[in-house]
């Protein structure tokens, strides 16, 4: 047998193998501050869209297939609530189906300022104490839970095990309602832990936007909310939302967005995403240069998803309309702004296609799985470079340290006691078996461990 087809019979028999995904594998999860899927990093373009489970459903299968062909857009943000209140559960049933067969994953923002207002109007109370007042708190929890226990009417799948769900997010925006700095970190912590204990599958985020100033004008705006809003523990990925690139020139937004990019993954070891930003051409900047700029910026310094504000379906936008859009519409006068997204997407589409491939070369196997007492952990390198084999809890948290140095291309085999690396026996769960290569290439395999 010649040694070409005895490789490619090797990698087919390695790649049916890495393709063996579990359900679990399908929802995006975080491993050392980055997303995760199908074992992969993962990283995405999206865009905003509020108000999808309030349109006509033609206007939802519409919106979700032209994002999806003519940009290349996989995640999509949209908000559950508006000035008339709470969508109802069967609109958002057909938004998550629709969405799902146009592989399309939703950022949930389950509030917004506008219903907080229409809540604490209600309530003859100032809309900042919705965060402290006790029957506005119990009402989102109802709200929340209503929504997260719901199981969808089209398809029979509980919203807790829909992988096209990218993640809940708590509100849009709560510190333009100006409440309390300790109050808002209050409120961010008992809701995403309240999310937390009724969903372990999806992420949560706060979607506060908050703490470019900071970066900018640090002796102005001393204190880092970005850092604030994003390090409690039940809150999964770090986002900003930011509208002033033009107006900070060139060399500042590259700053900004290199810093924060710097700080979310490495103070709070989390993904980051640009969640909001735009430009207008009545504010007479080139909208295009400025796309393709904070683009190239955020994607070249290891960012992990931007998401514009907003898209429209719509090719019949007024001049007056395409001036003050902040976004990009189907309209012919946005062509190149749709050509600029859609070359992003296709570029992190070869990234993510390049993992696939290298992934049929290494081989990560873990048995027994489930395991009481020890495991054994057999991996492959196929050629030299430097090796970590690390164990991770659910939480992202690195438990031991296997492997840590420079090995040669073989087969290796290490057994882990479920200790961490203080010798403490390690409690009952999930953990996570993640081989490195040379910090380019990552396989993660999930275990479960029965003490």
């Amino acid at each position: 047998m010649s040694k070409i087809l005895l490789i490619l019979i090797m990698a087919n028999s390695l790649h049916r193998e890495s393709q063996e995904f579990t359900e679990s594998d399908s929802f995006v999860t975080v491993r050392g501050g980055y997303f995760y899927l199908y074992g992969q990093r993962f990283r995405f373009i999206g865009a905003n869209k509020t108000g999808i489970p309030f349109f006509p459903q033609e206007q939802s299968d519409t919106t979700f297939k032209l994002a999806r062909d003519s940009l290349g857009i996989k995640v999509i943000r949209t908000w559950l609530t508006s000035r008339i209140g709470t969508a109802p559960l069967d609109s958002i049933d057909y938004m998550l189906n629709s969405a799902r067969e146009n592989g399309i994953r939703l950022i949930m923002t389950l509030c917004n300022v506008f219903w907080i207002k229409r809540v604490t109007d209600s309530l003859g109370i100032a809309s900042k104490e919705f965060f402290s007042d006790s029957v506005c708190k119990q009402l989102y929890k109802n709200w929340v839970k209503k929504v997260i226990t719901h199981t969808n009417s089209l398809n029979n799948i509980p919203y807790k095990k829909d992988p096209y769900i990218f993640s809940w997010e708590l509100c849009n925006e709560p510190g333009n309602l100006k409440p309390e700095l300790d109050t808002l970190i209050n409120w961010i912590e008992e809701m995403s832990s309240y999310i937390a204990n009724l969903d372990s599958n999806h992420l949560i985020s706060g979607g506060t936007g908050a703490g470019a100033r900071h970066y900018v004008y640090p002796s102005q705006y001393p204190v880092n909310y970005f850092i604030l809003f994003n390090q409690p523990q039940s809150i999964n990925f770090s986002e900003f939302h930011c509208y002033s690139f033009p107006r900070l020139g060139e060399d500042t937004t590259a700053f900004l967005i290199d810093t924060m990019i710097h700080d979310a993954h490495n103070i709070l070891s989390k993904p980051i995403v640009l969640e909001e930003f735009g430009v207008k051409r009545i504010d007479g900047w080139d909208k295009e240069y400025w796309y393709k700029f904070i683009l190239d910026e955020f994607y070249l310094s290891d960012g992990d998803g931007a998401m514009f504000w907003q898209f429209t379906y719509r090719d019949d936008l007024t001049p007056y309309e395409l001036d003050i859009e902040q976004g990009i519409s189907m309209h012919p006068a946005d062509s190149t702004l749709r050509r600029i997204v859609k070359e992003w997407a296709d570029q992190l589409g070869i990234e993510e296609k390049l993992e696939r491939e290298k992934d049929c070369f290494y081989h990560l196997k873990i048995v027994p799985n489930p395991f009481r007492w020890v495991i054994s952990i057999s991996y492959s390198v196929v050629k030299a470079g430097h090796i970590e084999l690390k164990i991770y809890n659910v939480a992202g948290q690195l438990v031991k340290t296997l492997v840590n140095g420079e090995q040669k291309a073989g087969t290796y085999k290490i057994e882990w006691d479920g200790k961490d690396t203080n010798g403490k026996l390690m409690p009952s769960g999930i953990y996570f078996v993640e081989l490195k290569v040379d910090d380019k290439f990552t396989k993660t395999k999930k275990l479960l461990f029965l003490r």
